[in-house]
């Protein structure tokens, strides 16, 4: 179910990605962040509360029970959210970091990420009917920009600085113990993480399109990245621009044509048959882009939520049809195919939805 949240920002977004819980603090902090997080928007579960001595607390409050640092061994891989005065927190930082505990989020009473996350709950309660509960939001809040990565990244030749709109996302996480990033595909509604050596960043896609809700959604890559200043994402948001795209790539064969000389012919023909028996509406926009020399590549893009949720409707059964029908492929490179052939659904996806306002940004490769 599509979760519309005032306030979204990564430590949010951490907290719905984390697979375990916990609350350090069992006080009055603690327990309204419980009450929280475990009602609408958020509907969490979480594990327990872990307090420093046990003297003063009891086994229970509020339905969870309550640990001491020393009896909370097994939640040492837990996201730890820390609730209290901001003025207790750095000692409570230490104790816990000293126990082995690293997943650590402070949530101070008057810090912000408080107000956000209560702010959250009260909307989705009803506490701000009838009154002013508009958030004059800034670009990080309205266009999740996500940088793909794995552990397969090679090392790169120079470093290119995050932008605050950029998030970094380790795709293919279910196939590896190591963690590189807090925002996986891996957790949260809906993945297919599993599939990554096939899928490639599609994997990364699909994780957003169940979990993420900003206003715009995009996607490049570690060696790849979008080339945005401030005025162009101001022109994207304000500006009524649908689509994002990358500059083409030209083919001096028909895209058909070219794609049986890199890859596999015979999976170009059960491409087509999936979209003819699956969406027939786009069968003219597929003979537009396969007889064409052009196609938008990468899978990197920026689109308005409701039309990135409309774009993986349309090609993920594509893909899945064409898994199902071609299976596993003993090459390396050739096994990414799904990935492939995703990159032409773009351009036909765009061909077929022609009123979209599209806009092609500058890029940059890093070797």
């Amino acid at each position: 179910m599509e979760r519309k949240l005032k306030y979204w920002n990564k430590t949010i977004q951490t907290i719905f990605n984390a697979d375990s819980i916990a609350i350090y603090g069992a006080g009055t902090m603690g327990r309204a962040l419980r009450k929280c997080l475990t009602e609408a928007p958020y509907n969490l579960h979480l594990e327990c509360f872990i307090v420093r001595s046990m003297s003063d607390n009891a086994e229970t409050v509020d339905g969870l029970y309550v640990y001491d640092i020393t009896s909370a061994e097994q939640y040492k891989s837990s996201l730890i959210l820390l609730a209290m005065n901001g003025k207790y927190i750095p000692e409570a930082e230490k104790d816990l970091r000293n126990a082995g505990f690293e997943k650590l989020i402070p949530i101070s009473f008057d810090g912000d990420e408080w107000t956000f996350i209560r702010g959250n709950w009260s909307c989705a309660n009803g506490l701000l009917t009838g009154k002013a509960s508009y958030l004059l939001d800034d670009f990080t809040d309205r266009l999740h920009l996500y940088v793909v990565h794995s552990i397969y990244d090679r090392a790169l030749s120079r470093e290119i600085p995050e932008e605050e709109y950029e998030i970094p996302i380790q795709v293919g996480a279910a196939l590896t113990d190591k963690i590189m990033y807090p925002v996986r595909d891996s957790v949260g509604e809906g993945n297919i993480s599993h599939k990554n050596r096939q899928y490639c960043e599609l994997t990364g896609i699909y994780w957003a399109w169940k979990n993420d809700y900003a206003d715009y959604i995009g996607f490049s890559h570690y060696r790849r990245r979008f080339q945005l200043n401030d005025r162009q994402i101001e022109k994207i948001i304000d500006g009524g621009i649908d689509v994002v795209v990358t500059e083409p790539i030209i083919n001096f064969d028909s895209v058909k044509q070219q794609y049986a000389k890199d890859h596999h012919a015979e999976d170009w023909h059960i491409f087509m048959q999936a979209i003819h028996e699956l969406t027939p509406e786009y069968a003219q926009a597929v003979e537009q882009v396969q007889d064409g020399i052009y196609y938008f590549a990468y899978n990197m893009f920026i689109m308005k939520r409701e039309i990135f949720h409309r774009y993986c409707e349309f090609i993920f059964p594509i893909l899945e049809y064409c898994e199902s029908k071609i299976g596993q492929r003993e090459d390396v490179y050739q096994n990414r195919y799904v990935g492939f052939l995703a990159e032409r659904l773009l351009s036909i996806f765009l061909e077929k939805n022609s009123e979209y306002r599209v806009a092609v940004a500058e890029k940059t490769f890093i070797e």
